[in-house]
């Protein structure tokens, strides 16, 4: 083979992505919830399952799924915010997702942030539009979160949201910066973390669905 006919295969590692998962009695949903996140074509991902003390068989639907990408760690049981920074804390990619055990990513949604925040350094995280399903993930309805691609860096410094916190791609060094979840908020806490991370990088917002809830 004479060197004209020669290809360079580029070999550069892709980034570790940490999904985080807070679990609380959720054995009818954390299969399917798994299954969604671990299909994606992005491979190098890690899933931190945190276990908030649950008391039905969701600890032992998670352990039936035999992928090593999956850590499944105990919770403090202290309320929501305690959950998702004991996941943060086990974290090692350089983006952080989010996805409650009951709910659902779509296809390649993973892999579609990655490259999007690849592309763009100049943002801290990317985040879509999302849908609502049934128990059974039955779609419920689309929702309209915006039909054009903005930043969203004002808009979450003046205190207003767009969508839902699942639908976020966000760099570890912003989550690092804001100091995770605040442990006082039993209820809101994901409102309240959209608004800090407005405050404390550039946010994006694509009109791609990348949640189920």
């Amino acid at each position: 083979m004479n060197s004209s006919s020669k290809q360079t295969v580029d070999r550069t590692p892709i980034p570790l992505i940490s999904v985080v998962v807070p679990m609380r009695n959720a054995e009818a949903y954390v299969a399917n919830c798994l299954n969604s996140i671990l299909q994606d074509v992005y491979s190098n991902i890690e899933v931190i399952v945190i276990d908030d003390r649950s008391d039905d068989r969701s600890r032992a639907v998670v352990n039936s799924i035999a992928d090593r990408r999956i850590q499944l760690i105990d919770g403090p049981g202290t309320g929501i915010s305690d959950c998702l920074n004991e996941g943060l804390s086990k974290a090692k990619g350089s983006i952080i997702m989010r996805c409650d055990a009951d709910d659902l990513y779509p296809d390649q949604r993973i892999k579609q942030q990655s490259e999007w925040l690849a592309k763009h350094p100049e943002f801290d995280a990317v985040c879509g539009s999302f849908a609502t399903i049934d128990t059974k993930g039955k779609l419920i309805v689309e929702m309209d979160c915006g039909r054009e691609f903005i930043e969203i860096t004002n808009d979450l410094r003046a205190g207003a949201t767009r969508t839902h916190l699942g639908t976020f791609a966000i760099r570890s060094s912003l989550v690092r910066k804001v100091g995770g979840f605040r442990i006082f908020s039993k209820v809101g806490e994901d409102i309240g973390f959209q608004l800090r991370v407005g405050e404390a990088g550039r946010i994006a917002y694509v009109p791609m669905s990348w949640y189920q809830y």
